[in-house]
């Protein structure tokens, strides 16, 4: 399954187009909903607040955001792990270079900050208790958060999707090369229902429902995100409209917001 296996930049005018436009209304192969974009204050374009309080008040003025937040406290807390795995993975004690041994379902062989930086974004996001799948493409299938197989309970909301590439570029990493972990959000279909008894062709079914899932095209992204470790650490995020990236201040360990309502020159050199 390939998710996002493109270039960070590319991801950026995609995040772009997203976000751009008029007020969706679409039509999915899952369902059928209307969505109005988010609105945004002026708290949310001040530069130096933090993520926590951009989620916060995007979350009191688009009440239906609401689980987002959680979302993406786990998205940006994954992201801070990741940055300093990366700036310490040359240190001889961190153990964290070469190949793990495995080859993903691209064919592309692992290597081992793979493996670490795929099971650090897919622990903090499947406790949230928003999600009903999410995919990786370090991993040849979904994973279905809700299935007991997973031994995860969760019973608050099953409400979103999340695909995602942990370490985009991790051959980088050797050479110094900046890297980044792409993430996708897509709403949930409660079709997608795993039953830890199944067998055979049965379990089959119900894993291609899940997999359904996970292969949305982009238009019904209900958010984006990647996180960019290179002279700095940059979270990028568009909820659907406009595009904001924070840069993450070690100082205080938090994520600030550096650049409102991102948009691409309309000339350019």
């Amino acid at each position: 399954m390939k998710f996002f296996a493109v270039s960070l930049g590319a991801v950026f005018a995609c995040t772009l187009a997203f976000s751009s436009g008029p007020p969706p209304r679409r039509k999915t192969a899952l369902n059928v909903a209307t969505r109005a974009k988010p609105v945004f204050d002026e708290v949310c374009e001040q530069t130096g607040i933090t993520l926590k309080r951009f989620m916060t008040e995007v979350s009191l003025i688009n009440p239906e955001l609401q689980e987002l937040t959680t979302l993406f406290g786990a998205i940006e807390t994954a992201c801070k792990a990741i940055s300093n795995l990366v700036k310490r993975s040359q240190l001889p004690s961190s153990e964290t270079l070469g190949y793990e041994g495995n080859v993903n379902v691209q064919g592309e062989d692992q290597k081992k900050l793979d493996v670490i930086t795929n099971s650090v974004l897919k622990r903090a996001l499947r406790f949230t208790g928003k999600l009903g799948v999410l995919a990786s493409e370090e991993e040849d299938a979904p994973v279905d958060v809700i299935g007991g197989s997973k031994q995860v309970v969760i019973d608050e909301s099953d409400r979103y999707v999340v695909v995602f590439d942990p370490l985009d570029g991790s051959s980088n990493v050797d050479a110094g090369i900046p890297t980044g972990t792409i993430i996708g959000i897509y709403e949930h279909d409660e079709s997608c229902d795993i039953d830890v008894e199944c067998m055979g062709d049965e379990c089959v079914e119900q894993e291609a429902r899940c997999l359904a899932n996970t292969l949305q095209p982009g238009t019904n992204l209900v958010a984006a995100a990647y996180c960019l470790y290179s002279s700095s650490t940059f979270l990028v995020l568009t909820l659907g409209a406009g595009v904001y990236m924070f840069t993450l201040d070690e100082n205080i360990g938090e994520f600030v917001l550096s650049k409102p309502n991102v948009k691409i020159p309309e000339e350019s050199s």
